[in-house]
Parts: structure tokens; C-alpha cells; sequence
């Protein structure tokens, strides 16, 4: 099939050719499915805010990796191929706002399923960190809520 012979033509460690080599045609789900079957890591630890490179088209953001868009510095929530139409603050399933101090982004609320919170994911809130228990959370981060967010400090 054609994602055989794609992977033939390129070196499975080498995803950022994967990727260009596509044309950017492939749906996100797709190419996430084929770079992960064929042992192309996805993410990566997230990195310093300090760390962050500049936002560009055309380039393969792994989850984990910051990126510097205008004044904000943006943490990718997946792994994708950046595109025009897909700046940091236009597509918040793909990009999270890192805070001023390189950690977790304030909470806000979350307007609906395009703009929920991942599994995993840190926020600060009342003075605390939080980490997310439940994938697609819009729920406020408190005590109250000890099966949607873990409190980290």
C-alpha cells in the first residue's frame, strides 16, 4: 500500500522527511498512526519555555516541544506537521500556552470539547499545580473534583 511504500523510501527514525515526504495530505490521525507503528517516537519531555524556537510552517512539532509564537510561548499537545491555519492560538487541540515561568498555564475554563483538557495535563489554579485524571476535562481543578484532577503541589 502506500504508506509501504513511503516508509521504504524514507528512514523510519527519520520522521520530519516522513512527514515532508507526505506533501502534508495525510490527516493528523494518520500520520500519528504510521510514525507511531513504525517506531517513530511522537513526544518527547516537555521542554523549557527558555528552549523555545519560533513557530514556522512546515515543520513536525512532537508533543512536548515549545514553540515561540508572537509574545507566547506555546507547548504542542500532539505531534503534527505545522501549517498556516494552524498558528498555536488557532488550534488549542494541537498547542497550550506555557505561563511567563516556563510551567504549567493557568486554568481556564474551557469552552468546549475543542478546548478541553488532555489526560495528563498541567495547570495551575488557586495557587496550586494540577494534573489532569480524565482526557476531554472541563472541569474546574479542586479538591472537590479528586476524579478529574490530582493536585501536584
Amino acid at each position: 500500500d502506500d504508506a509501504a511504500a513511503l516508509f521504504e523510501e524514507v528512514a523510519a527514525d527519520d520522521a520530519a522527511a516522513l512527514l515532508a515526504a507526505s506533501g502534508g495530505e495525510w490527516k493528523l490521525r494518520q500520520q500519528q498512526q504510521l510514525l507511531t507503528a513504525a517506531g517513530v517516537t511522537v513526544s518527547v519531555e516537555p521542554e523549557p519555555a527558555a528552549d523555545a524556537q519560533e513557530w514556522r510552517a512546515g515543520e513536525l512539532a512532537l508533543a512536548g516541544q515549545t514553540r515561540r509564537f508572537g509574545e507566547q510561548v506555546w507547548r504542542a499537545v500532539q505531534a503534527h506537521l505545522t501549517q498556516t491555519g494552524w498558528e498555536p492560538p488557532a488550534v488549542p487541540a494541537l498547542w497550550t500556552p506555557v505561563s511567563d515561568s516556563g510551567g504549567a498555564p493557568a486554568w481556564t475554563q474551557p469552552t468546549g470539547a475543542h478546548d478541553a483538557y488532555a489526560l495528563g495535563a498541567l495547570v495551575t489554579h488557586g495557587g496550586a499545580a494540577w494534573q489532569s485524571l480524565v482526557a476531554n476535562n472541563v472541569w474546574e481543578p479542586t479538591a472537590a473534583n479528586a476524579t478529574l484532577w490530582q493536585r501536584q503541589s
